[in-house]
C-alpha cells in the first residue's frame, strides 16, 4: 500500500513537472508566433506606405489584405489562444505573402533571398511533419513559378533594394536561428532534468520495491500475486517456504492454480478455482478451510483470501494471503474429543450423552437397552493406594466394557464410578448376557491388593411413547438394588483379601494378628465384658495392622531397627487402617480402636498424643496385647521369655500401657504359666 501511494505522488509530480516544461517550451513558440504576425503585420503596412508613394494601388491592395488576414490571426490568438491554428494562419500568410513577393519582385533584387526563411519558420511553428510538407509545397509553387517565368529572367543589379533584401533576410535568419538555438537549449535543459528525475524516480521505486519486498517478506502470512490468467507475479518468503520451495523463482510465471490445487485438488480447471472466481466476480472470497499442495506432493490444510486487484475500473489480477492451519485443525480435533471424551478412560462423557440419547432414541432402533454400572471400592482405591491405583481401575474397567460390548453400542462414564452402556436394537436377554459377561471379566481383574468387582442393573425400551429417562432410571435402581444386596459379602471379601494379601505378603504379620486378636479376646473375657464386646476386641486385634497393606515389603520383611523414613512410614499404618474400616459398617466401630492402638498412657505415642483414659479402651487392650506378643513372638528379631516379658510390662504399665488392662494380661499370662508348671511337676 505504501509503495503504491509513493509511486503515485512520484508520478503525480512528474506529470506536473512535464507540464510545466511543456508550457515553457510553447511558450517561447508563442512569443515567435507573435514576432512573426507582428511582423507580417508592419512589413505588409509598410509596403503599403511605399506602394502608395510610387502609386501601385494594385500591391496597396494586395498588402492592406495581408496586413488585416495578419492583424486577425494575431487578434484570434490573442483571444483564444490556439496556438496550432494561428501558426498554421500565420504559416499561409507568410507563403502567400512570400510568393506574391517573388512573383512582383522576380529578379530584380535579390528577393528570391526570401524563401530561405519559410521553411524553418513552418518546421519551428508547424512541427517536423506538418512543417515539411508544407515547405514541399512552397517549394513545387516557386519552381513552377521559375519554370513559366525563365525567360524574363536576368541578373540583378546590385541596388539600394537588393542590399535591403539581403540584410532583411539574414536579419530574419538571424532571428529563427536564435530562436531555433534558444529552443534547443531549453529542450537540452528539459531532457537533462528529465533524465535526472526519471533517475531519481527509478532508484526511489527501487527503493520503494526494496521496502515493499522487505515488508512482504516480514509477514507471518504468506502472500502471493496473480494476474488474470492465474500466473504468479510476485510471492513473499513464507509463501515459498511454506509451498516447499526454495526460492521465489520456483514460483514466479507458473500457474499456481496447478502448482497448489487450492481449495479444489481434484480439478484441473481454473475456471473452477475460488481465487479465479474472486478475479471473476471482482469480489473478496474468503476460504475458511481449503488445501493446499506442496513441492514434494504433500498437502495440508489452509485458510486463505482472495483479493481482487485494481487499475482503474479494470481487474488487473489478485492478492493471496494464505496460513497453515493444520495444528490449529489438530487442536479443534482435540477439544472436540475432549468436550466429547473422558479424559482417563476415552470413553464417552455425560456431556456427549445427552446427544447420543437424541440420536440412539428412535423407533427403528428399538427394543433398546441401558445397562448402569457402578465399580465398587473406588474409593477404598483411592483413599488407601493412591489416586494413580483408582485410576488404574478406571481404565481397566473401561478395558473390559469396551472388549463385550458391540460396535453399535455406546459407553459412557457419566461419573466418578458410574458408568451407562446404551445398546440399539438389543433386547434385554441379550442386555443380560453382556452384563453377566462383564461381570465374569471383573471375577479375574485385580487392582493392587484389591478384587475388583462391579454392581450394574439393565432395562429395555420396547415401546417408542416410554421415555428414555425411564429406561435409564430403573436400570439405576436395579444397580442399587444389587449393590446393596451384595454390600456385605462384598465388604467382607475386601478386608479378607486385604489381610490375606497381607498375610502372604509377610507370614509373621499372619501370625502376630492370630496372636493379637486372641489376647484382645481374652483380656475381655477377663474383664466380663459380654460377648458382643469379646467378639469385637477378637476382630479389632486381628485387624489392627490392616494398613501395613501400603507398606513396601521391604519395610515389612526388616528385622532390624527402621530409619527415621521408614519409621514416618510405618506409623501411617494406623491412619490407613482407620481409612479402610472406616469404609464398611461391619468394620465401622472398629476404626477408632485401630486409629489409636499405638497412643502411650503417657501421651508420647502417634499420631495424636492421646494420653490416660482419653485413648480409646479397645486401642489400650489392642496395646497391651501387641506389646506383649512383640517381646515373646519367635517371628520378632530378639524374643524373650514370658517371665521377662511380664517384667517389662511392668516397667510399661503406667508409661505406655494401661496399668489396670496390663495387671489384667499380666495375671493371665501369669495363670498360664503356673498352669503348665503344674502339669510339668504333677
Amino acid at each position: 500500500m505504501k509503495s503504491n501511494l509513493f509511486s503515485e505522488i512520484m508520478t503525480a509530480d512528474s506529470q506536473i513537472e512535464t507540464e510545466t516544461k511543456t508550457e515553457h517550451l510553447l511558450y517561447s513558440k508563442t512569443h515567435f508566433l507573435n514576432f512573426i504576425l507582428i511582423s507580417l503585420t508592419a512589413i505588409s503596412l509598410f509596403y503599403c506606405i511605399i506602394n502608395l508613394i510610387n502609386y501601385e494601388y494594385y500591391k496597396v491592395t494586395v498588402n492592406v489584405i495581408a496586413a488585416m488576414i495578419s492583424f486577425a490571426a494575431w487578434i484570434f490568438f490573442k483571444i483564444y489562444g490556439n496556438f496550432k491554428w494561428s501558426s498554421l494562419i500565420a504559416v499561409l500568410i507568410l507563403y502567400t505573402t512570400l510568393f506574391t513577393f517573388c512573383m512582383v519582385a522576380g529578379h530584380k533584387n535579390y528577393a528570391l533571398s526570401w524563401i530561405a526563411i519559410f521553411c524553418p519558420v513552418s518546421i519551428y511553428l508547424l512541427g517536423s511533419k506538418n512543417g515539411q510538407r508544407i515547405s514541399i509545397l512552397y517549394f513545387i509553387s516557386l519552381l513552377l513559378l521559375t519554370i513559366i517565368n525563365y525567360k524574363r529572367w536576368q541578373l540583378s543589379g546590385f541596388t539600394f533594394s537588393s542590399v535591403y533584401n539581403i540584410i532583411g533576410v539574414n536579419i530574419a535568419l538571424f532571428i529563427c536561428i536564435g530562436s531555433f538555438e534558444k529552443q534547443r537549449e531549453c529542450a537540452d535543459i528539459f531532457l537533462s532534468k528529465e533524465n535526472s528525475e526519471l533517475t531519481y524516480i527509478n532508484d526511489a521505486l527501487k527503493q520503494s520495491e526494496s521496502q515493499l519486498r522487505m515488508i512482504l517478506d516480514s509477514t507471518a502470512n504468506a502472500i502471493y500475486g496473480i494476474d488474470n490468467n492465474g500466473v504468479c507475479t510476485f510471492c513473499n518468503t513464507a509463501c515459498v517456504k511454506l509451498l516447499g520451495y526454495t526460492h521465489h523463482d520456483e514460483l514466479l510465471g507458473k500457474k499456481m492454480h496447478s502448482v497448489i490445487k487450492n481449495s479444489m485438488p481434484t480439478s484441473a480447471n481454473d475456471d473452477s478455482c475460488t481465487v479465479m472466481d474472486s478475479i471473476n466476480s471482482g469480489k473478496i472470497i474468503k476460504v475458511a478451510e481449503g488445501l493446499f499442495v506442496r513441492a514434494d506432493g504433500t498437502s495440508f490444510d489452509a485458510k486463505y483470501s482472495s483479493y481482487p486487484q485494481f487499475k482503474g475500473n479494470d481487474i488487473v489480477g489478485a492478492v493471496i494471503t494464505f496460513e497453515d492451519i493444520s495444528e490449529q485443525k489438530k487442536k479443534d480435533r482435540q477439544i472436540e474429543y475432549l468436550s466429547n471424551h473422558d479424559f482417563l478412560t476415552g470413553l464417552y462423557n455425560r456431556y456427549y450423552f445427552t446427544t447420543v440419547l437424541e440420536s440412539v432414541d428412535k423407533e427403528q432402533n428399538l427394543p433398546i437397552s441401558i445397562i448402569f454400572a457402578d465399580v465398587n471400592s473406588l474409593k477404598l482405591t483411592n483413599d488407601i493406594f493412591t489416586h494413580a491405583a483408582g485410576d488404574t481401575l478406571l481404565v481397566k474397567t473401561a478395558e473390559i466394557l469396551k472388549s463385550v460390548c458391540r460396535e453399535n453400542d455406546t459407553i459412557v462414564r457419566v461419573g466418578g464410578d458410574e458408568f451407562v452402556i446404551v445398546m440399539p436394537k438389543t433386547d434385554k436377554t441379550t442386555a443380560k448376557n453382556i452384563l453377566h459377561m462383564i461381570k465374569e471379566k471383573f471375577a479375574n481383574l485385580r487392582v493392587t491388593v484389591i478384587q475388583c468387582s462391579i454392581s450394574m442393573g439393565c432395562d429395555t425400551k420396547t415401546d417408542i411413547n416410554q421415555p428414555i429417562e425411564m429406561i435409564i432410571e430403573n436400570a439405576e435402581n436395579e444397580m442399587y438394588i444389587s449393590k446393596t444386596k451384595n454390600r456385605k459379602d462384598l465388604n467382607y471379601e475386601i478386608i479378607s483379601t486385604i489381610m490375606n494379601t497381607l498375610h502372604q505378603r509377610n507370614p509373621r504379620e499372619k501370625q502376630h494378628s492370630d496372636n493379637v486378636g486372641n489376647l484382645c479376646k481374652r483380656i475381655g473375657c477377663e474383664m466380663n465384658l459380654p460377648y458382643p464386646e469379646v467378639k469385637k476386641l477378637e476382630t479389632a486385634g486381628f485387624l489392627h495392622d490392616i494398613g501395613k497393606i501400603v507398606l513396601d515389603k521391604n519395610i515389612l520383611h526388616k528385622k532390624g531397627n527402621l530409619t527415621d523414613n521408614e519409621k514416618r512410614e510405618m506409623q501411617q499404618h494406623s491412619v490407613i487402617g482407620y481409612r479402610i474400616l472406616n469404609l464398611f459398617d461391619k468394620t465401622l466401630d472398629l476404626a477408632d480402636g485401630v486409629y489409636s492402638h499405638h497412643e502411650r498412657w503417657d501421651g508420647s505415642g502417634y499420631p495424636k498424643g492421646l494420653k490416660g483414659n482419653e485413648i480409646p479402651k479397645i486401642a489400650r487392650i489392642i496395646a497391651v496385647a501387641e506389646a506383649y506378643d512383640a517381646l515373646v513372638n519367635p517371628a520378632y528379631k530378639q524374643p524373650v521369655s514370658k517371665k521377662r516379658a511380664l517384667e517389662i510390662l511392668k516397667e510399661y504399665a503406667g508409661v505406655r500401657l494401661d496399668p489396670e488392662i496390663t495387671d489384667i494380661l499380666i495375671n493371665i499370662i501369669s495363670n498360664d504359666i503356673n498352669s503348665i508348671n503344674y502339669h510339668i511337676t504333677d
